[in-house]
């Protein structure tokens, strides 16, 4: 089970916990501030990235659940996900939800399974640094406004704020690309929408 989390500075990075048994699987995140610190200590620095618990064997038909609020956590199937075929040199994989507008919950990011994979190129290099995101949700969500264009045959919308975004539905999921790059040409960031692959 892997999770995007956000803590602070004055904390250590959060561990993701599954207890496991014949009908259920709950999640708990541990959290730890350092001990050394004052209280009333400003904490800023945040940090949102991903946790893993490695299970004893497969969710199959257990319910998943939060350990803090008992609400019902619907995870998304990693077999599942969306693949880039095509991405520009420099690129690699981001282990954080980046171009993403969470709330909530660390589990509860949408009300219907979802997942976002990211990628970064020149990570920390300022104006120079660049990121796009594959946002990938089952069922089709509310349509957004935006250009009509066409993925591999499927009516999208083009945004381009706050960031530049393609969304389309296609076999079961609504799939967003998001870029935020000057240096992407529309041509690129259309490759890698029309090149995904599950």
């Amino acid at each position: 089970m892997t999770t995007p989390v956000t803590w602070t500075g004055c904390e250590d990075r959060p561990q993701l916990e599954a207890h496991e048994s014949t009908r259920t699987v709950t999640l708990v995140l541990k959290r730890k501030r350092h001990a050394f610190l004052p209280k009333g200590t400003v904490c800023d620095g945040w940090q949102d990235r991903l946790v893993t618990a490695t299970l004893h064997k497969p969710v199959g038909d257990r319910a998943l659940t939060d350990a803090v609020t008992g609400s019902t956590v619907t995870p998304f199937q990693a077999s599942r996900l969306a693949h880039p075929g095509y991405l520009p040199t420099g690129y690699v994989p981001a282990d954080t939800a980046l171009l993403t507008n969470n709330t909530g919950s660390p589990y509860e990011r949408t009300k219907t399974p979802a997942w976002t994979s990211s990628y970064q190129r020149n990570a920390g290099g300022g104006g120079d640094a660049g990121a796009v995101s594959i946002v990938q949700t089952t069922g089709r969500t509310p349509q957004i406004p935006g250009t009509l264009a066409t993925i591999n045959g499927h009516p999208a919308r083009i945004q381009e704020e706050p960031y530049r975004a393609v969304t389309w539905y296609e076999d079961g999921y609504t799939l967003s690309v998001r870029s935020e790059d000057r240096f992407l040409t529309q041509t690129e960031f259309m490759k890698i929408a029309e090149q995904l692959r599950q």
